[in-house]
């Protein structure tokens, strides 16, 4: 081994002849030195490192042979790859590495020589910043160091394995270090790595306080979108915020539809939001024939879409649409007695509700009005004589039967509750009966006959409920529905009734009809007031449907609509204050108001005032107090 270092000394130091020749006798001298006297390492070292700084200055150390300026330089890289076989670059700097004497010498010393053997590279480092040496060498350097610094055999592997550990924490961090470094020292760019692990031993004796100092720096001169990854992480939480403001944004977005600017009608808040956690929110579909139904408007039809969860047929799914007279002669004089039901009247609007995801009340399936006299007359005839009672029970069953069983298969989930009875309680002198003890209704309008207590007799109430939960699904509610629910001899009736159905079983809710005006009936106070009947209903555990919700006015003037809007918000705070959602008693799942627009567009006489759109689809000073309830 101490041949061979001799040899490649001698080589180093012929190589350096040629090169610079005024520096020969200091090359002789330091070998000469160096092979007979043991100074002691630290004036060694110095000389060395001056006679380095002094050969660098004449003759630049890492020679890159694809750019070297002459070809005496090419000739002189060419004979050393020859007669070293190694990498030609750091002949020149050999020199301050002359203290290798022999493998053995240096295994003697690793400990002594740790602090000093980083040395070198520091003046290498200054170099290269002076110098500016080519790019492409520094590999090579790094490639040779290790043969180089073999005096500390056993070090410079575990300086390796340590360093990528102890620099593992600021492995992001150093880019930003190094992009600072290239600003202010421009050093050479396969250098870094080498540099900035002496650095952390020179400089940052706690190897733990870099990623500190690093993250200072970007604070003070990198921009924060440079930050650590700490910081890059945190920006995003930072954000959210604003990639949400768009979500948030209330400009209102403009709708026209058949000439009807809803841009106010279908913005904000919606109703059945609003009450989204108290009970649906419907509303009535006007009309008395396909032609004037309120969903042959595709304006209003976007009003109900965007407000109400839930709709109410005021006239087209009453008895009187639904029974088909010619079609059931026909059946007749075929031998079969039961009537035949087309629900043509009604298809319109349980198709919109399918396909809207809104539900529908059923209105309704027995009412001693609105029901065809011909229904209880023989062959179905205008002239027939009334049938006998079980004839009809045998009709009445079958037609709950058919509409139930068409609504359900063919709309399934649509249709959510049906008002089974309508209006049956009376309480008006010698217009009902008294045996019941219900006050079972026997005459209406200008005396005439209510023909279901006529042929079938007084529990025509009960048989209907009967067929009805016969044939319901189990998720469809049967309801009792009636109008004045507030006057208390009639509270009273209708409680005992729906006590009855209760204890048989037929019963899920009663239906409150809300016809008002003005000034009656009161809401909170007065012998008349809703919340005494709503009080005494909700003592039968049973759901309660404000049904034909109706604050009428005579006319539109600004007065008599703020009267109706305060009427309003009374009444839905009544219903909120005491609804179970609120921890009261009363289990109220629907409130509907009955129609949607004031002077309704498909009626030229219409003078209606009560609804909560005015006549030109704006939203009413009664819609916005609805609203302000929850809001």
């Amino acid at each position: 081994m101490r041949t061979k270092v001799l040899l490649l000394l001698i080589l180093s130091t012929v190589i350096l002849l040629f090169a610079c020749s005024k520096k020969e006798d200091n090359l002789s001298d330091v070998l000469a030195n160096k092979e007979v006297t043991n100074n002691s390492e630290e004036d060694e070292d110095k000389n060395n490192i001056e006679k380095y700084e002094e050969t660098q200055a004449e003759n630049p150390t890492e020679v890159d042979p694809t750019e070297v300026d002459s070809e005496e330089e090419i000739s002189k890289v060419d004979e050393e790859e020859k007669s070293i076989g190694e990498k030609p670059i750091e002949d020149k700097p050999q020199e301050d590495k002359s203290i290798e004497e022999s493998p053995e010498a240096n295994e003697e010393k690793p400990q002594e020589e740790e602090p000093k053997e980083e040395e070198p590279p520091l003046a290498n480092e200054e170099k290269a910043q002076e110098d500016k040496p080519i790019e492409e060498e520094p590999p090579f350097a790094n490639e040779e160091k290790p043969q180089e610094d073999k005096p500390i055999k056993e070090e410079p592997p575990l300086a390796n394995e340590e360093k990528p550990q102890e620099d593992k924490p600021i492995e992001e961090e150093p880019p930003l270090a190094n992009e600072e470094k290239a600003q202010e020292d421009k050093p050479i760019k396969e250098e870094p790595p080498v540099a900035n692990e002496e650095k952390l031993q020179e400089d940052k004796p706690i190897e733990e306080e870099p990623p500190l100092a690093n993250e200072e720096k970007v604070q003070e001169e990198e921009p924060q979108e440079e930050e650590s990854p700490v910081a890059e992480e945190e920006k995003p939480k930072k954000e959210e915020p604003k990639k949400e403001e768009p979500k948030k944004d209330t400009v209102k977005k403009t709708v026209v539809i058949d000439g009807y600017n809803l841009t106010d009608s279908v913005n904000g808040t919606s109703l059945k939001d609003a009450y989204n956690d108290y009970f649906k929110i419907g509303v009535g579909l006007n009309g008395y024939n396909i032609q004037t139904d309120t969903l042959q408007s595709a304006a209003m039809s976007e009003i109900i879409k965007y407000h109400f969860n839930s709709a109410t047929y005021s006239n087209l799914m009453k008895p009187s649409y639904l029974l088909d007279q010619n079609a059931s002669i026909r059946n007749y004089e075929n031998g079969i007695d039961q009537p035949v039901v087309n629900f043509s009247s009604c298809i319109k609007g349980l198709e919109f509700c399918k396909e809207n995801n809104i539900q529908m009340r059923g209105h309704t399936l027995v009412w001693h009005n609105q029901v065809p006299e011909w229904f209880f007359r023989e062959g179905y005839k205008s002239d027939g004589a009334f049938v006998d009672r079980d004839t009809m029970l045998v009709r009445l069953e079958s037609f709950i039967m058919q509409v139930l069983t068409f609504t359900q298969v063919r709309y399934p989930g649509v249709i959510y509750c049906w008002d089974v009875v309508n209006e049956a309680v009376e309480i008006a002198p010698g217009s009902y009966e008294n045996k019941s003890g219900f006050n079972i209704r026997t005459k209406y309008g200008n005396n005439q006959e209510n023909l279901w207590h006529k042929i079938v007799g007084v529990d025509y109430v009960e048989k209907s409920f009967e067929y009805a939960r016969k044939y319901a699904d189990k998720d469809v509610k049967l309801f009792y529905n009636d109008y004045n629910t507030f006057q208390p001899d009639k509270t009273a009736k209708i409680y005992e009734l729906a006590s009855y159905l209760k204890s048989k079983d037929l019963i899920d809710g009663i239906g409150m009809q809300g016809y008002m005006s003005l000034g009656y009936p009161g809401i909170e106070s007065g012998g008349h007031n809703i919340k005494t009947a709503i009080t005494k209903f909700a003592e039968l555990d049973l759901e309660i449907h404000i049904t034909e919700l109706s604050i009428s006015s005579d006319n539109n003037k600004r007065d008599s609509m703020e009267k109706q809007a305060k009427r309003y918000e009374t009444l839905f705070k009544l219903l909120v204050d005491m609804d179970t959602a609120s921890g009261k008693s009363a289990n109220i799942t629907s409130v509907t108001v009955f129609g949607l627009m004031d002077e309704y567009m498909f009626y030229s006489d219409d003078t209606n005032y009560s609804r909560l759109f005015d006549k030109k689809l704006q939203p009413k000073t009664s819609f916005y107090s609805i609203l302000s309830v929850v809001e």
